[in-house]
């Protein structure tokens, strides 16, 4: 065996192409992990959404700047009606919930004396008819005997005082009647304006006294609004000021028609307003609404974000992260965090003071502010058509 041969099999020349074979493997496997590593590191990035040059459909675009104070909306009138006169309730001919119009019955009373004392009162009539005819009578022919001197002074003077005496009686009898026919009248209950039942305080067959409430009405088609404002703003109102009315999703104008400067016992002062414009049968009283103080808050006082983007940062003070590329055509950025002041919250938007501008707006983190700390690299959206055309 020649020496090349004895030199490839020995053990020593296996052992270093083993090794040789291993340190060329260990390299490509490192190689390798290195690529993936460097592609795994720029996927890792956490995408952020910023608000983008997208106009944000935000309270600065339609909504009223302003303070808004909570209102309720009340019925025009809200009364208790019952009986002026006494008796038995025979009908009820509303309920709960139930619409009635001007002059429709709401209950009656029972009418079987007052028809008795009628029909007593009639006959009374005709009685008192007849005796005022004949003192006529008698009177006149009093009359006709005194020219020819065949009847005393005093039979004359009788004669005059009996037919006196007998239109009293007829009117006395009238006016009985008359008396009655009111209580007849008064023996229904008619309803005082256009309205609904709210409650219904008692049934057929209960005796009633005057006075007692049988209904609760509230008046429909007419409705205001009542708010309570620091004494400070409502004596900057005036009869006649036009104020907006926010409710659900949707804002009417109210007239302010009455001012109450007299601090309640909540130490607020009372301002009533009258829809204008504004369906009135839409409104359900006892509903809440928002009626807006505008303030003089523009843009040049600061800027609209949503709540989202705002994170809590102490002493009042509140946060937002900024994730700004260095050039428009990437998509990669370091967070930054600045601080802002809050003037006024609207729905689900505020306006905001202090490090953010109209030029940062929209580099802002819109959601999910609790993923990101500053210093972190990010990958942002799209910012919209103003990054196109960069």
């Amino acid at each position: 065996m020649s020496v090349r041969e004895k030199l490839v099999h020995s053990p020593v020349f296996i052992v270093c192409c083993f090794f040789i074979i291993l340190v060329m493997a260990l390299g490509f496997s490192r190689l390798s992990q290195s690529g993936e590593s460097k592609l795994s590191d720029a996927n890792a990035l956490l995408r952020v959404d910023v608000i983008g040059y997208e106009p944000a459909d935000g309270p600065s675009h339609g909504m009223v700047n302003g303070e808004r104070y909570v209102g309720r909306i009340e019925a025009g009138q809200r009364t208790e009606v019952g009986f002026d006169i006494s008796g038995v309730v025979t009908t009820v001919l509303k309920s709960e919930g139930d619409t009635f119009k001007k002059g429709d019955a709401l209950a009656t009373l029972d009418t079987e004396r007052l028809s008795a004392k009628q029909n007593e009162l009639e006959a009374g009539v005709r009685r008192a008819q007849a005796a005022k005819k004949l003192a006529g009578s008698s009177l006149v022919r009093a009359q006709s005997l005194r020219k020819s001197r065949n009847i005393s002074e005093q039979a004359l003077d009788e004669a005059i005082q009996n037919k006196n005496s007998a239109e009293a009686e007829y009117e006395l009898v009238i006016a009985q009647q008359a008396s009655v026919d009111v209580e007849l009248r008064k023996a229904k209950l008619v309803a005082p304006f256009n309205g609904i039942v709210i409650d219904r305080m008692i049934d057929e067959g209960r005796a009633t006294n005057p006075g007692a409430p049988v209904l609760l009405l509230e008046q429909i088609g007419k409705t205001e609004i009542r708010v309570g404002l620091p004494l400070k703003e409502a004596r900057n109102l005036s009869v006649g000021d036009i104020l907006n009315v926010e409710r659900n999703d949707e804002s009417f104008s109210a007239t302010v028609v009455r001012i109450n400067l007299a601090l309640s016992t909540s130490r607020v002062s009372e301002i009533y307003l009258l829809p204008k414009d504004y369906d009135d049968q839409a409104l359900i009283s006892g509903e809440l609404v928002n009626v807006v103080i505008e303030k003089n808050l523009g843009l040049d006082h600061g800027v609209w974000l949503p709540l989202s983007a705002l994170t809590e940062y102490g002493r009042g003070l509140w946060s937002v992260y900024l994730a700004k590329p260095s050039t428009p055509e990437e998509r990669t950025a370091l967070i930054e965090r600045t601080i802002v002041e809050v003037v006024q919250i609207q729905g689900e938007f505020a306006q905001v003071k202090g490090g953010v501008t109209n030029e940062t707006i929209p580099y802002v983190v819109k959601s999910s502010t609790h993923r990101v700390v500053a210093g972190q690299h990010v990958q942002i959206s799209s910012l919209g058509a103003a990054s196109a055309e960069n």
